[in-house]
């Protein structure tokens, strides 16, 4: 380990073709012992009875020159490459960047070094090699997404895939090659072949190197390719097929004519979006018994774009689909979205029923890893017929119940909605009480001491109304302009003030150009709540900031403005509150139709949830206290006794929002 550390503080100091070179040499001469390890004259002899000299490898060929004080390392590298049997295509390659490289020779002197004393049996090489890559992909993070795909999620794909003894497995974007080394060491004792294709020389490289440095070997095709415009396996047929795709591929085809292509057996995909391009690329890839799954935007479960729609619907009558799982937020390495797999079985079912699981509020075991074992129960499960209840995770959905639902494949809207506890509410209400005692002795005003003090003895209001969200509020949409008009003029709302700021702040961070008749357009009066229609997660959609007076300020079109139709009857510092609480959030994961990136909360959605709100009395005394509180957490600095003000203020939104909301529901129905 402290061996590894060191060389990977030396990689910054060699050209990465240097490094590449020294990590592939180092595989390739296995026999290759270090100095102090090598046979003495008398081990020679007596293992070598033949008299035959021992074969130098090419990484003895990199030691002796530093040995021999040579100073054209560059040489003796390219010289070694060309010793390496098989003989790949990137060798070439490598060789030709080197011609004009300048090499550090302490650090090189050092590396070879330290490479020498590398075991080839610890996987050290491709662990040394993921840590150069992964520096060398940062920019492009995008093109290598199978190399950001946690290890979790690559085994759990993997496993549902049913691999028996021997078969092909494809990666038609495979980047780095991370996809199918996973899978050939998961399965090593099968007999996997390893098909790939990737779109540029670099990843082509990356790939065969990252395989090679695992003792692999995978058909890329002759060159990169573009896979879609461009199959190098068009005539091949595979039984297993993983991928994780580039998501929401913009203009992906050009001005190329797609038309007529054969893998379009659904329909002819958008040229705006590849998701469905791939889809179907995958699918005529398949043999007749084969298995898919990949990675995709939640947006691909319910995108009512017709073409898109057209082809999901085709693939739902084809009973393609198996299972459809969206997995939480903050799992992959390099982004927040959350994402789904689909599951692609060729195999014909008795029934047209699918499986649905909404694993987005899995907790993660650790970071970037979920429970796989407990999601492949449940398709185990599914698979032998034993599944029937719908559960708060997972649902067996008929194509009938699907269709009626213009065949919308997100998870959430067939699920079992979890419930809030009554009691445990009941229960937390001791918890309440002693916040109130511990938190109101820090504060020295008479009337916010007794205002917290008060929720002590308050009884719970169960003088409740409710109406839906545009009876209360005309929505507006926000200003529209180009890049230009940003960063000057009128004070603007954006989405990160409304993430941060429950109340909206009196200093905003950003600005926009905006005539007089804009001002006016979008302007913002006390009891506007500001919402944002847009978010990479569903827990940050349509989140709020009230107004609490007149703002000299427009807000940008990512945001919605909700103005008060009647004035006298909600108090702006309630809804504050209210729109903190549970009961709201589940209201628009009722109406939100996927856990997705650049989820969209459109006039149509915003029109069905439903708003609850107690007496004008309430309202003014819950919406005082958090309003208050609010204020003093933002100008204190004592972080401990913001974190004391934060839950007591969620504790009353439970308490005096939630509970009687609930209740309210329960009587309802």
């Amino acid at each position: 380990m402290i061996k590894n550390k060191k060389i990977i503080q030396l990689i910054s100091c060699l050209d990465l073709n240097v490094w590449k070179c020294l990590l592939l040499i180092r595989q390739a001469s296995k026999i290759f012992k270090p100095i102090y390890k090598q046979l003495t004259l008398y081990d020679f002899l007596i293992d070598n009875d033949i008299g035959e000299p021992l074969n130098e490898t090419p990484w003895d060929i990199v030691v002796n020159a530093i040995n021999s004080n040579s100073e054209d390392y560059v040489a003796v590298i390219r010289y070694a490459m060309t010793l390496i049997t098989p003989r790949l295509s990137i060798f070439e390659m490598l060789e030709d960047e080197l011609q004009f490289v300048k090499i550090d020779k302490s650090a090189f002197c050092e590396i070879v070094d330290l490479l020498s004393d590398v075991s080839l049996d610890d996987f050290s090489l491709p662990t040394l090699y993921e840590y150069g890559l992964s520096k060398e992909l940062q920019a492009t993070a995008s093109l290598y997404g199978d190399f950001y795909t946690p290890l979790s999620v690559v085994e759990f794909m993997l496993k549902m895939l049913n691999i028996k003894s021997q078969g092909n497995i494809y990666d038609p974007c495979c980047g780095s090659g991370a996809l199918l080394g996973r899978a050939a060491h998961l399965f090593s004792d099968r007999e996997l072949k390893l098909f790939g294709q990737t779109l540029d020389s670099a990843s082509y490289q990356i790939c065969l190197m990252n395989l090679f440095l695992h003792g692999l070997y995978a058909d890329l095709g002759d060159r990169p390719a573009n896979t879609l415009l461009e199959d190098l396996h068009a005539n091949r047929k595979f039984d297993y097929i993983i991928a994780n795709p580039p998501f929401n591929h913009r203009d992906w085809c050009g001005k190329m004519n797609i038309i007529g292509f054969d893998k379009w057996i659904y329909g002819l995909p958008p040229r705006k979006n590849a998701n469905y391009a791939w889809i179907q690329h995958i699918i005529s890839h398949l043999t007749d018994n084969g298995y898919a799954a990949i990675i995709l935007p939640n947006g691909t479960l319910t995108t009512q774009n017709q073409q898109e729609y057209k082809i999901r619907q085709k693939i739902l009558c084809d009973q393609l689909i198996e299972c459809i799982i969206t997995l939480p937020a903050g799992l992959f390495y390099n982004t927040k979205i959350p994402c789904c797999i689909w599951l692609i079985n060729k195999i014909s079912k008795p029934s047209k029923d699918i499986l649905l699981i909404d694993a987005n509020r899995m907790k993660l075991k650790q970071k970037n890893h979920i429970d796989i074992q407990k999601l492949l129960e449940v398709i185990q499960q599914y698979r032998m017929g034993i599944l029937r209840e719908k559960t708060e995770l997972y649902a067996i959905v008929s194509l009938a119940e699907i269709e009626q639902n213009n065949y919308k494949l997100s998870p959430n809207f067939y699920t079992k909605k979890e419930s809030l506890p009554l009691l445990s509410i009941r229960e937390n209400r001791l918890r309440f009480e002693t916040m109130v005692d511990t938190l109101y002795p820090y504060f020295t005003d008479e009337s916010l001491r007794a205002c917290i003090k008060e929720w002590k003895t308050k009884k719970i209001s169960f003088d409740w109304k409710w109406a839906f969200l545009p009876d209360l509020y005309d929505i507006f949409g926000g200003v529209l302009k180009g890049k230009e008009s940003f960063g000057h003029g009128t004070p603007m709302v954006d989405v990160k003030t409304i993430l941060r700021h429950p109340f909206l702040p009196d200093m905003l961070s950003s600005f926009v150009a905006v005539s007089k008749e804009e001002i006016e357009k979008y302007s913002i009066k006390r009891g506007d709540v500001l919402l944002n229609r847009t978010s990479e997660s569903i827990g940050e959609l349509a989140c709020c900031s009230v107004a609490t007076k007149d703002c000299n300020a427009v807000y940008g079109n990512y945001v919605k403005r909700l103005r008060p139709r009647n004035d006298a009857l909600l108090d702006p510092l309630y809804m504050a509150g209210y729109f903190r609480s549970t009961i709201y959030r589940r209201e628009v994961e009722k109406v939100s139709p996927v856990y997705t990136t650049r989820a969209n909360m459109n006039i149509d959605r915003l029109s069905s949830i439903s708003v609850y709100y107690p007496d004008l009395e309430m309202q003014h005394r819950i919406g005082e206290t958090i309003f208050n509180l609010s204020n003093i957490q933002v100008a204190n600095k004592n972080k401990e006794i913001n974190a004391k003000i934060e839950a007591f203020i969620q504790l009353l939104i439970e308490h005096f929002i939630t509970y009687p909301v609930l209740y309210l529901q329960k009587k309802r129905k």
